[in-house]
């Protein structure tokens, strides 16, 4: 029983980091997409 409990508490460890990174993730190629076009409108109005 008692580690059968440790283990679940691993795995809730792992999956909480899982969604952590997953969020993170999602939270980067949104800011990356943003930031590509701000770039482009740049590129357009540098020249």
């Amino acid at each position: 029983m008692y580690i059968n409990n440790n283990k679940d508490k691993d795995f809730s460890k792992i999956n909480r980091l899982e969604n952590y990174n997953f969020n993170y993730f999602k939270f980067f190629k949104f800011f990356f997409k943003k930031t590509l076009s701000h770039l482009s409108i740049y590129v357009i109005l540098i020249p």
